[in-house]
This record gives structure tokens, C-alpha cells and sequence, in this order.
């Protein structure tokens, strides 16, 4: 019980606790939103090339999660590919990836693409 006690009482640990908390509702809620229409799509309608989506679902399965973070770091990260070209082509300038807006973007769709 003490151990409880000394973890509930620093600020920096309550926080991080919290901020996981939040990341994990966001994320679910998310990936609800962006999973379930399609899976209610292929349940329950006859989609052409059906066998070939269920293969890269699966497929997608089978990568580590450190290879979708790190590829999302070298696509949107500060100098990542589709960073700078929205830059140098359009001026737009990209929101962070790294923060809680960072962590639940590329966590949402993950589940069902995994």
C-alpha cells in the first residue's frame, strides 16, 4: 500500500497516468469510428477483390508496432517526406506529431489495420 501512496502523491506520475488514460479513450473512440464501418461494409456486403483487403489486413498484422512508428516519424515528422513537401509546395505548415495529437493520429487506425 505504501507504494500506492508514493505513486499518488508525486504530480508527475498522477499526470502521466492521466494523460494515458485519456490517450487510451481517444484512440479507442477513434478506432471505432474509423473500424467498425468498414467491417460492417465487408460483413455484410459482397465487395469485389474482398479476399485480396482480409490478405493486407492480416498482412499489416505481422509488422511490428516500432516499424508503423517508425515510418510515421519519417512521413510526418519534422523533416519527414510529406512534411516538406506540403511545405515547399503549398506553405502548409504540418501540426506536430509528437504529443498527445501525435500519439492518437497514427494509434487510431492502427488497430484495424493491424
Amino acid at each position: 500500500m505504501a507504494n500506492f501512496t508514493k505513486f499518488f502523491g508525486k504530480k508527475f506520475y498522477c499526470r502521466s497516468l492521466l494523460n494515458s488514460l485519456k490517450l487510451t479513450v481517444c484512440v479507442t473512440i477513434c478506432s471505432l469510428l474509423i473500424g467498425v464501418p468498414p467491417a460492417y461494409i465487408m460483413s455484410f456486403f459482397k465487395i469485389r477483390g474482398k479476399s485480396i483487403i482480409e490478405i493486407l489486413i492480416i498482412i499489416s498484422m505481422m509488422s511490428p508496432n516500432f516499424i508503423g512508428a517508425y515510418s510515421w516519424i519519417l512521413l510526418l515528422g519534422r523533416s519527414g517526406v510529406v512534411t516538406q513537401f506540403l511545405s515547399n509546395t503549398f506553405g502548409i505548415k504540418m501540426p506536430s506529431i509528437y504529443g498527445f495529437g501525435g500519439a492518437a493520429r497514427p494509434a487510431s487506425p492502427r488497430p484495424w489495420l493491424r
